[in-house]
């Protein structure tokens, strides 16, 4: 945020940094802010999977892999809970950033192509790379609902993401119809201002703990957000039990990670979306 200018988008400024240089201090601290701030979520009982964009200078430059498995060690993350995301604006030839990619993965950190469907990004990236998600750029997504064209290619994203056993995101959902259609066409997840604009650690820490954690029953919040037939809500995260060890309390809380995890798993998006806005009209009120 500049004292003169005011939020500039990263659209704006991540360009400059790469042309500076500056991309890879400011690529390692965001990933260190992420990583730290995961880990925190996961010791207040709402463990979720953190995405960070990535550039290729930071992934070109050696050792990233390194220094991402230092992060993990020293704020106690298990690698699943971390997501690393990269467009494709270049072509991909580059040894390192594939190995690289290939180490991570094997490490269990989950790798994502963001903004598929542009750039260079193309089915012989997910031939090539080791990729575990696809995220649909918002470009295809924000009309699908009224453009057939749209539409025809969002499904075929979808098609070939599901033959490929790639896991799906959608970018840019901001309206129900645009979810109706998404959840039609069977995509796992997705994000955008329907279900929340972006906010601060300390907002979205009280949002996380509304949605995976029961609010009083009786309250005017546990009746909003209560699950209509056929719904599904996710399990709270295991908290420590009464001569539990430590060793026991990882396994309870990696079998509920994968339990959250996949095609099938976590709260339906009808649920999401109603239960964040009645956090919202209870200005977040923790349980």
């Amino acid at each position: 945020e500049h004292p003169q200018l005011g939020l500039i988008p990263p659209g704006d400024f991540i360009p400059l940094a790469e042309e500076t240089g500056q991309i890879v201090a400011m690529g390692e601290w965001v990933l260190r802010a992420a990583i730290r701030q995961a880990a925190q979520w996961q010791r207040d009982g709402v463990a979720v999977r953190v995405a960070v964009n990535v550039a290729v200078p930071q992934i070109a430059k050696g050792g990233f892999a390194a220094l991402v498995s230092s992060l993990l060690a020293e704020y106690a993350l298990p690698p699943a809970l971390l997501e690393l995301e990269r467009t494709e604006t270049a072509r991909v030839s580059e040894g390192e950033v594939v190995a690289t990619r290939a180490r991570l993965r094997a490490r269990g950190v989950c790798i994502a192509v963001d903004d598929f469907g542009t750039g260079y990004s193309s089915l012989a990236v997910l031939k090539r790379l080791p990729v575990d998600v696809v995220k649909i750029d918002r470009g295809f997504v924000t009309d699908a609902d009224v453009n057939a064209d749209d539409a025809a290619i969002v499904e075929s994203i979808v098609s070939m993401a599901h033959t490929l056993g790639r896991d799906l995101v959608a970018e840019g959902v901001e309206r129900a119809a645009q979810a109706d259609l998404l959840r039609r066409l069977r995509v796992q997840r997705a994000q955008g201002f329907l279900f929340h604009r972006p906010m601060p650690a300390r907002e979205a820490t009280a949002l996380l703990q509304g949605l995976l954690l029961a609010p009083p029953a009786g309250t005017a919040v546990a009746a909003a957000c209560a699950p209509a037939a056929g719904e599904r809500r996710r399990a709270p995260s295991p908290r420590r039990r009464a001569g539990q060890t430590a060793a026991e309390l990882a396994a309870a809380r990696a079998r509920w990670r994968r339990a959250c995890t996949g095609p099938c798993a976590g709260p339906s998006w009808p649920y999401l979306a109603r239960a964040v806005r009645a956090r919202q009209a209870a200005h977040h009120a923790l349980p």
